[in-house]
C-alpha cells in the first residue's frame, strides 16, 4: 500500500514536470519545500521563493540563510542510511546543495533541463521527516 507521502510525491513530481525551471521560483530548493508544504500542510516555500534569481544571487542568499540540510533539520527531518519513496536527498556541491525527492528508486529534481529523474549513484545524504503517514 502506498503512503500518503508517496502519493503526494507522485503528484508533485508530475505537476513539476509541466513547469519551466526558474531560479528562486521553480528550482531544486523550491521543489523540495513545495513538496514538504504539500505533505505537512505548511508554508515554508515563502522563505525561499523569489529570494534569488540566478546562481550568483542564490549563492549570496545562501550566505544569509539556512542551507538545505539546515532547513531539513529545522523542519523535523533526520538523516537516515537508506532511501525510501518520499524521502529527500541532498547532493553536496562546492558552494551549493541540490535537493531531490526519492520515488520508486529514482531521485527527482529540477534543473535547467527541467525535471530530471536519475538513479542516485551520486554522493548524497538521505533525509526523512519524523512524522509517518500511512
Amino acid at each position: 500500500m502506498e503512503t500518503l507521502k508517496t502519493v503526494i510525491a507522485k503528484d508533485h513530481i508530475s505537476l513539476s514536470a509541466k513547469r519551466k525551471y526558474c531560479w528562486g521560483i521553480h528550482d531544486c530548493m523550491t521543489f523540495i519545500t513545495r513538496y514538504h508544504d504539500a505533505v505537512y500542510n505548511t508554508n515554508t516555500t515563502c522563505l525561499v521563493e523569489n529570494k534569488y534569481s540566478d546562481k550568483r544571487t542564490a549563492l549570496k542568499y545562501l550566505k544569509t540563510t539556512d542551507r538545505p540540510t539546515d532547513w531539513l533539520l529545522r523542519n523535523n527531518y533526520t538523516q537516515v542510511e537508506k532511501a525510501e519513496s518520499g524521502d529527500i536527498l541532498i547532493q553536496p556541491h562546492d558552494s551549493i546543495e541540490s535537493g531531490y525527492i526519492f520515488l520508486n528508486g529514482l531521485a527527482y529534481s529540477i534543473n535547467e533541463r527541467g525535471l530530471q529523474g536519475t538513479v542516485p549513484k551520486f554522493t548524497h545524504t538521505v533525509w526523512r521527516h519524523a512524522w509517518s503517514f500511512y
